[in-house]
């Protein structure tokens, strides 16, 4: 993934309540933009907006999420 490309949440695999927690505290539901700002060299890690806030997603938890 690219700094500057944007897409939308189509769905997640992990539906543990733990994720699922975790993407109710960032405030990621199906069709959540995200555009990605980052990518860290190091550990594969993106830091993205989501809803005009700044995080950092891990590759675990990247790899959780399908995206269009």
């Amino acid at each position: 993934v690219l700094p500057g490309h944007s897409c939308k949440v189509v769905s997640v695999r992990d539906t543990s309540r733990l994720f699922l927690q975790y993407l109710n505290k960032l405030n990621i539901v199906i069709g959540a933009d995200i555009k990605v700002l980052e990518r860290i060299e190091f550990d594969g890690s993106l830091m993205v907006t989501i809803h005009r806030n700044k995080t950092l997603i891990t590759p675990e938890f990247a790899k959780n999420i399908f995206v269009k």
